[in-house]
């Protein structure tokens, strides 16, 4: 399986202006920034600074325009985003607040969804990575309309250790059954190597939305961030 681009419906002159970035691109572009954030402000981007401000300080150095131009990316990141939907009724409801999306620079190019869970080392905040943020991926919360998200876990442990403590997690009987995971051969709901991101992803999951409205399956990388 190639690695994905994130094309969509782009004119032929618009991609030879701009050649399609892969979402492993995307994904270290967010990764680098992270940490040049923590090299110029330490104290305020450690582990015990909240995930929205975190979120919300990355997102605002990633969308530098001069920063994005040095590493050849063309689009845009938005914080505390929502999608409008609606439903069967006729009434528009908003369908949950993202925490970074990222547009590829054209109106009406793909987008991708980032979901950021802080991870301190313990069984609870891991639970939470899975059942608040994982979940809105598998429920439509999140790209209702699109095959792919991303999960970052801000990591207090070092990013390795915590990474495998996740996949552990995840390979539950009943979070494989909860989270509609579509198991792999070997009946395992991680998959590593990342097929989506294989540069920068420790795994991903792939869970089955049929019976919905949603794209199904939706598949999503996991990615860890260290941030003691």
């Amino acid at each position: 399986m190639s690695t994905p681009t994130l094309v969509g419906r782009l004119s032929a002159s618009w991609l030879r202006a701009v050649p399609p970035r892969t979402l492993g691109d995307v994904i270290a572009y967010l990764a680098e920034s992270f940490s040049d954030l923590r090299r110029s402000y330490p104290d305020y981007h450690s582990f015990d600074q909240t995930e929205p401000v975190l979120t919300l300080s990355l997102c605002q150095h990633a969308d530098l325009q001069n920063r994005k131009e040095e590493a050849g990316l063309s689009g845009a990141f938005a914080a505390e985003s929502f999608a409008p939907v609606r439903d069967p009724c006729g009434t528009v409801r908003k369908n949950g607040r993202t925490d970074i999306l990222f547009t590829l620079g054209h109106p009406g190019a793909p987008q991708i969804i980032f979901e950021f869970k802080k991870l301190d080392g313990g069984t609870r905040h891991r639970a939470l990575y899975i059942r608040d943020g994982l979940n809105r991926f598998v429920t439509g919360k999140y790209a209702p309309d699109r095959g792919q998200g991303v999960m970052v876990g801000l990591t207090k442990l070092e990013a390795g250790e915590e990474s495998a403590a996740v996949c552990l997690a995840i390979n539950d009987k009943k979070v494989i059954e909860a989270q509609r995971c579509i198991v792999d051969s070997q009946g395992s709901g991680t998959r590593s190597p990342s097929r989506i991101a294989p540069e920068v992803a420790d795994f991903d999951t792939v869970h089955d939305r049929a019976g919905t409205s949603f794209v199904t399956p939706v598949n999503v990388a996991h990615v860890f961030f260290d941030c003691q």
